[in-house]
C-alpha cells in the first residue's frame, strides 16, 4: 500500500503548491478532476471545481491511483471538516505523482 506524500497537517510541507492551489482553487481542483478522467482542462471543470464535494472525488481517484489505504468516508472528512489541509495534501500528492497543473482551454 503507498501513503499519502505528506500527513494531513502537512500543510506547509510544500507552501508553494499550497498557495497555488488556495488562490486558484476552482481551476486546481478542475485541473485534478480533468486529469482523473483522461480530458482537457477546460471552463466546464474550473465551474466543477467550486463545488468542494468534488475535492472528494479526486481524493478518492488519487488514493485508488497511488494504492493508498483509506476509504471515501475519510475523503469527505477530509474536504469536509480539515479542508485546508486535506486540500493541500491532495495538491501535493497529485504533484508527487508526475501530474502537472495545465492551463484551462476556453
Amino acid at each position: 500500500m503507498g501513503e499519502w506524500a505528506q500527513g494531513t497537517f502537512g500543510c506547509f510541507g510544500d507552501i508553494k503548491a499550497c498557495c497555488l492551489g488556495y488562490i486558484t482553487a476552482p481551476c486546481t481542483i478542475g485541473s485534478m478532476i480533468a486529469h482523473v478522467y483522461g480530458e482537457e482542462c477546460g471552463f466546464k471543470h474550473c465551474c466543477i471545481g467550486m463545488f468542494i464535494p468534488f475535492l472528494a472525488l479526486v481524493r478518492y481517484e488519487i488514493r485508488l491511483k497511488e494504492g493508498i489505504a483509506g476509504d471515501s468516508c475519510s475523503d469527505c472528512i477530509h474536504v469536509t471538516f480539515l479542508m485546508p489541509c486535506g486540500f493541500c495534501q491532495t495538491v501535493k500528492q497529485y504533484k508527487n505523482a508526475g501530474c502537472q497543473f495545465k492551463p484551462i482551454a476556453l
